[in-house]
């Protein structure tokens, strides 16, 4: 039940208060829906597809998590997005949502590979120590940690599937479109070259 959360828009007020703050107000361009604050910058473009972030966080942690990650994300000028309340934070973490967006936060665009590699870095390091549920349809920056990777679709780009469903879709190499499959389950594209590294390695046992 999340009637008890009195709390619209309280984790969208977080990002004004940062926006002054860094005195960035001027660089970004913010928009709410339903459940989203959208927030973009003034200059550049979005890709269409790409490595995509998401960050996720309790009810309990998403104040921090998200004043921890705008430190991050007002510094760079990768698009990203992130639910505008507690109460939503819990209806994404509940079971009535689908595996395949389940826990999802908040959610980065970068700009191109590089800018991904960089600001999840960044946003594990802010994050560290904070909870947040798995993400299953992606993979986990780190052991433990909150930030998450999968490649997927930027905007929504839909078509009709040969089963005469409409879905959202992503395009191969050679610009053939290809289901953005968001299932409970890690499944990059075949061609999608994964440029994180890989899981840091256990800590060497000392001397005997």
């Amino acid at each position: 039940m999340t009637g008890h959360l009195d709390t619209a828009g309280d984790l969208e007020r977080l990002l004004g208060e940062a926006l002054r703050a860094t005195a960035t107000v001027a660089r970004w361009r913010s928009v709410a829906d339903e459940t989203w604050c959208h927030v973009t910058p003034v200059t550049g473009t979005t890709p269409e597809q790409g490595w995509k972030l998401h960050v996720s966080a309790t009810v309990a942690s998403a104040p921090a998590i998200l004043t921890q990650a705008l430190g991050v994300l007002l510094a760079e000028d990768s698009a990203f997005k992130f639910a505008r309340s507690r109460e939503k934070v819990s209806v994404l973490n509940s079971r009535s949502t689908p595996r395949g967006s389940s826990g999802k936060f908040l959610t980065v665009y970068p700009k191109d590979d590089a800018a991904a590699v960089r600001i999840a870095e960044e946003l594990h390091r802010a994050t560290a120590g904070l909870a947040g549920p798995q993400i299953l349809s992606d993979r986990a920056y780190a052991p433990g940690s909150v930030v998450h990777y999968r490649y997927g679709a930027f905007v929504a780009r839909r078509r009709l599937s040969d089963e005469g469903l409409l879905v959202t879709y992503i395009k191969d190499p050679d610009g053939n479109p290809v289901e953005d499959r968001r299932t409970g389950r890690y499944l990059p594209p075949s061609w999608a070259v994964c440029p994180f590294p890989t899981a840091p390695a256990a800590p060497a046992a000392p001397a005997a």
